[in-house]
C-alpha cells in the first residue's frame, strides 16, 4: 500500500461543500442539505457513494488519526518497557557482582 497524504485529503475534504450530502429523488443526483445539486452520475450506486463521502471521508480520517495515536501510544509504551528491563538487567548484574566477590 502507498502512502497516504493525509493532510490533503484533509484539505480537500474540508474545502468541499459543508454536508450531508444525500441522494435526491431524481435519479443520481446528489444534492446538498442545503438544496442545490453537487453531482450526477447515471447510476444510483455511483450518486449513493459520492453522496456518502462528504461523511464517510472526514470519519475515516479521524478514524485513522485515532489508530495512528493508539499506536504511537503503544510503541511510547514499548521504548519505555524496554529501557526499564535494560535498568533492571543492569541492576540485577550489579547485585550478581557484588554477591560473587
Amino acid at each position: 500500500m502507498t502512502d497516504l497524504d493525509l493532510a490533503a485529503i484533509q484539505a480537500r475534504a474540508d474545502a468541499a461543500t459543508p454536508g450531508p450530502w444525500t441522494l435526491g429523488i431524481v435519479y443520481g443526483t446528489v444534492m446538498r442539505s442545503s438544496g442545490g445539486n453537487i453531482a450526477r452520475d447515471s447510476t444510483e450506486a455511483n450518486a449513493e457513494f459520492i453522496a456518502h463521502a462528504r461523511t464517510d471521508v472526514p470519519a475515516l480520517l479521524a478514524r485513522i488519526a485515532e489508530l495512528e495515536a493508539g499506536r504511537d501510544e503503544l510503541f511510547d509504551g514499548r521504548v519505555l518497557a524496554r529501557r526499564e528491563r535494560n535498568l533492571a538487567e543492569r541492576d540485577l548484574d550489579a547485585v550478581k557482582e557484588s554477591t560473587d566477590g
